[in-house]
């Protein structure tokens, strides 16, 4: 059943505000995870949102590792009066790096270095999956895509392989991530108008996803003719922190006052 959480928010951004969030089993499209809305909405794939979030997890991690990241008032406050946040989980299966056993993973993962080899077809039923989860949720609304390291790197290939989905995704966060195959995206595929914003962020003490394959992917989005901003933080490893929160939530707020302008 539906939970509710209400939290008095007092970021420096967004004031002092009390939120009630409904948080619910499943990402709305009958996959695991969860959904949480700002206004308890009994249909959430059915009613219009402000802002829909759509944010996936990284390796060996699942849905419940961040929706206090979204719902609790000392991380990402709500950014709009109607939020809509979408936490799917990936399913667990053997994972190379980590000697075969099972982990929740969007796709295998065979090395770290940029020339190891890539799960293709792990990573495109990823990407597949939360395509879906944006054509359902673009209808009610804008939809911000994000994620964290393996998740992140799902959201930038749906983001620059998916061009048609550009109408509904109005920006993509990348957070302590990489773009696989970035050889696959050259200049002429990219699109001068309609394009979502891009926000990269990294932990200039990351020992696992190295901080240059941060910036080689905002680099990457630049040179693609997209609107990127980069963002290290200075002694984060492969983690989040409360000052990346407070941008990341500076950021949905910017794009929920563009869209309703």
């Amino acid at each position: 059943p539906p939970r509710t959480a209400r939290w008095s928010s007092s970021s420096s951004m967004m004031g002092s505000t009390t939120t009630e969030w409904t948080v619910r089993p499943g990402d709305g499209a009958g996959g695991a995870g969860l959904t949480a809305e700002s206004w308890g909405a009994d249909d959430p794939a059915q009613k219009p949102a402000d802002l829909t979030v759509v944010w996936l997890h990284g390796l060996g991690d699942s849905a419940h590792g961040w929706i206090d990241a979204f719902t609790d008032a000392r991380s990402i406050a709500a950014p709009a009066p109607r939020t809509r946040v979408v936490l799917p989980s990936a399913a667990t299966a053997p994972v190379t790096i980590n000697g075969g056993h099972a982990s929740p993973s969007w796709y295998d993962i065979y090395g770290l270095d940029r020339n190891s080899q890539v799960d293709d077809a792990g990573l495109a039923a990823s990407v597949q999956r939360v395509a879906g989860l944006v054509e359902l949720y673009d209808d009610a609304g804008p939809v911000v895509l994000g994620g964290f390291s393996q998740g992140g790197a799902v959201a930038l290939s749906l983001a620059l392989s998916r061009r048609d989905l550009w109408g509904g995704v109005r920006a993509v966060i990348a957070a302590s991530t990489y773009l696989p195959r970035p050889e696959r995206y050259e200049v002429e595929h990219a699109l001068s108008g309609g394009a979502p914003r891009f926000l990269v962020l990294h932990g200039d003490a990351d020992p696992l996803v190295l901080p240059e394959y941060g910036r080689a992917t905002h680099d990457k989005l630049a040179s693609l003719g997209l609107d990127s901003t980069f963002h290290g933080f200075p002694g984060m490893g492969h983690a989040a922190c409360l000052e990346e929160f407070d941008l990341i939530a500076q950021f949905l707020k910017e794009i929920a006052q563009n869209d309703g302008d």
